[in-house]
C-alpha cells in the first residue's frame, strides 16, 4: 500500500507540474461549488454506452435511412427495466452536414423517448475512434469477427491535424450546443471521447478550441471528456499525454474517466481524480475478460457515488461482444471465427433476453429495481 501510495503522490505531482506551464482555465469553467453542488441535487447516474443494435455506427444511428425509433424505445424499455437512468450517446457530423434538421428532429425523438423512460443522456460530440471514411447512407456492413468493426471517426483525423478545416468543425459543434443547450434531458455534454488516445491524431490543440467554443455558447449542462490513461498502471506514454490529460483536469466541469481494469484499479484512478474535487463520471467500463465486470466494478461505482456507464446494451452490429482484435504483422485485425463464450461488453441478446441472468440480477439489486 505504501507503494501505491508514494506512486499516486508522484503521478499527481508530475500532472500538477505540468499544470504550470499550461494555460490557465478557459473562462465560464464551473467552479469546484457550483459543480457539487449541481450533482449532489442528482441520483446516482447509472446506465450505459448505447447505440441500438441495428447500427453500426453513429452515421448508421441518426441517418434518416436508418433511423428507428421503436427499436431504440423497445432497447430503452429493457434499459429502464435494469434500472438505468442515464445513458451516453455518440453524434456525427456527417448526418448534420447532409440534412441538419432531419439530425436535429432525430436527437430530439431520441430524447423524448429516453425521456419517457426516466433515462438522461449524456452527448458525445467527437471521437478519434474509427475510420473517417464513412459516409451517409454507405453500404457497409460489419466485419464478422471483428470488436466495433466500422465505427466512425468525428471530425476524423485529416480535420485534427489540420487547424484550417476547423472553421465547420466550429460551426457544427456551436450549432449542436446552441439548439440543446437549455434541455434538461441532457445530463452533461461529453466534448471529446478519449482525447489522447490514438497517437496519430494530434488532438491536444484541438481539443483546447472545442472548449473554448463549447464556453462561446455557455450550456447549462456541465462540460467534460474522458481521460483514458490510466495513471498509476503504466499504460501510455503520459510523457506525451500529460498536456491533454492536465488541461482536462483543469477544464472540465466534472471529472470523467474510462477504465477497463478490475475494481482495484479502478478504485485507484477515482482515489487520483478525487483530488480534483469535482463531480467524477466513469463512462466507460466492463470488459469482462480483463476482471471489469459488473459485480466487482460497480459496487466500487456506487459506493464513491461515480457516475458508472457500461459500454453496451444490447448485442447488435457493433459487435462489442467480441473482445478487442489482436493485429497481424500487418497490423490488421484478425478476426475470431467462433461465437465468445464469455462476452466483452454489452448485457442482452437482440430479444432482450440476458447474456447472464445472475448478472442482470446484480445489476437490478444495485440499482434498486430488484
Amino acid at each position: 500500500m505504501k507503494t501505491i501510495k508514494i506512486l499516486t503522490i508522484l503521478t499527481l505531482a508530475a500532472i500538477l507540474a505540468t499544470a504550470c506551464n499550461c494555460e490557465k482555465p478557459v473562462a465560464g469553467r464551473w467552479s469546484e461549488e457550483k459543480a457539487n453542488a449541481w450533482y449532489a441535487e442528482r441520483d446516482w447516474p447509472v446506465g450505459c454506452d448505447y447505440v441500438p443494435a441495428y447500427a453500426g455506427n453513429q452515421i448508421q444511428m441518426w441517418q434518416p435511412s436508418t433511423w428507428n425509433p421503436a427499436e431504440i424505445d423497445k432497447e430503452l424499455g429493457w434499459a429502464e427495466e435494469l434500472g438505468f437512468n442515464s445513458v451516453r450517446i455518440f453524434l456525427h457530423d456527417k448526418v448534420w452536414s447532409a440534412d441538419r434538421d432531419a439530425f436535429f428532429a432525430n436527437i430530439e425523438e431520441f430524447l423524448k423517448i429516453a425521456d419517457s423512460h426516466g433515462i438522461s443522456s449524456l452527448v458525445t460530440l467527437f471521437t478519434n475512434g474509427g475510420s473517417r471514411d464513412r459516409s451517409v447512407d454507405e453500404d457497409i456492413a460489419p466485419i464478422l469477427g471483428i470488436h466495433n468493426s466500422i465505427w466512425a471517426q468525428t471530425p476524423g483525423i485529416e480535420t485534427v491535424n489540420d487547424p484550417s478545416q476547423w472553421g465547420w468543425v466550429k460551426e457544427y459543434e456551436q450549432d449542436v450546443l446552441r439548439h440543446f443547450k437549455d434541455d434538461s434531458r441532457i445530463i452533461a455534454w461529453c466534448l471529446y471521447n478519449e482525447p489522447e488516445n490514438v497517437p496519430a491524431c494530434h488532438t491536444y490543440p484541438l481539443l483546447k478550441k472545442v472548449f473554448e467554443w463549447a464556453r462561446e455558447i455557455d450550456p447549462s449542462q456541465p462540460l467534460t471528456a474522458p481521460i483514458y490513461t490510466r495513471p498509476l498502471s503504466g499504460s501510455g506514454n503520459l510523457t506525451t499525454r500529460f498536456p491533454t490529460v492536465t488541461y482536462l483536469c483543469e477544464n472540465c466541469d466534472v471529472l470523467s474517466i474510462h477504465c477497463y481494469q478490475p475494481a482495484d484499479e479502478m478504485q485507484r484512478f477515482i482515489d487520483l481524480m478525487k483530488t480534483f474535487n469535482r463531480p467524477i463520471f466513469c463512462t466507460e467500463y466492463l470488459a469482462r475478460p480483463f476482471g471489469s465486470t459488473f459485480e466487482t466494478v460497480l459496487p466500487v461505482l456506487k459506493k464513491e457515488k461515480v457516475a458508472a456507464y457500461d459500454f453496451g446494451l444490447v448485442k447488435g452490429a457493433m459487435q462489442c461482444h467480441y473482445e478487442w482484435n489482436k493485429a497481424d504483422a500487418d497490423g490488421n485485425k484478425i478476426p475470431f471465427t467462433e461465437e465468445p463464450e464469455l462476452w466483452f461488453h454489452d448485457i442482452l441478446y437482440p430479444d432482450g433476453t440476458p447474456y447472464n441472468a445472475a448478472e442482470v440480477e446484480f445489476i437490478k439489486s444495485m440499482t434498486k429495481k430488484k
